[in-house]
């Protein structure tokens, strides 16, 4: 599914985005962390497709391993597990990334929220 990477994620109000990287120590990204695009226009919404995500998130982890001293040569070819939330009052989206290779991947559907 690599076309999932053009696949944009809308941070509108009307929206719960729910972005949550790691396995074994999990966290919940705020979504100010990221650099979001503006829509033109009086609205001014915020979005990202999930490839910008897996790129800004790729280098927020990176950042942080270098910041607690990891060596660049155990950084080479890292990507982060990333699992995205998107949820629209009566259905719902979740995206994986990084567990099947470099590569977003639709992960399943709610009826409602998650």
């Amino acid at each position: 599914m690599e076309g999932l990477k053009n696949k944009t994620i809308w941070d509108d109000g009307a929206t719960e985005i729910t972005i949550i990287v790691g396995l074994s120590k999990k966290r919940i990204l705020e979504s100010d962390e990221l650099k979001w695009n503006k829509e033109d226009g009086q609205d001014g919404r915020r979005y990202l497709t999930l490839g910008e995500i897996a790129n800004q998130i790729n280098e927020i982890e990176l950042g942080n391993f270098r910041k607690r001293g990891f060596d660049e040569r155990t950084l080479t070819g890292y990507r982060p597990f990333i699992t995205i939330i998107e949820e629209i009052g009566l259905s719902g989206r979740i995206y994986q990334y990084g567990n099947y290779g470099p590569e977003w991947v639709l992960h399943g559907t709610t009826k409602g929220y998650a």
